[in-house]
């Protein structure tokens, strides 16, 4: 099963709809920040080991260039079948400056 992504375009449509909760799986330090929209950050390396309680329904996950997110979503998607999760497609080096 492959998760769905979701465009940088349709990214900055939705990113501060609160129906959405945006997580960022990289790494601690990594570059570059992200800025101008709510999320918060939980490592790939975490989410491996310890599941978090989600709320929201609709989950978008990003990193520096994609892939990560993509198997961030297929865990949290066998964690939570009746969610839905997307990966920001080309991850945060595809989004302009915000």
């Amino acid at each position: 099963m492959d998760a769905p992504e979701i465009s940088p375009a349709d990214f900055l449509l939705i990113k501060d709809n609160p129906s959405y909760l945006v997580i960022d799986v990289r790494e601690p330090g990594e570059m570059p920040e992200a800025k101008g929209f709510p999320f918060v950050k939980i490592p790939l390396s975490e989410l491996q080991r310890s599941i978090p309680f989600l709320l929201q329904n609709q989950v978008i996950l990003f990193c520096h260039a994609g892939v990560r997110s993509l198997i961030a979503a297929e865990i949290l998607k066998e964690a939570y079948p009746n969610k839905s999760f997307f990966s920001l497609k080309g991850g945060i080096l595809r989004l302009p400056s915000l």
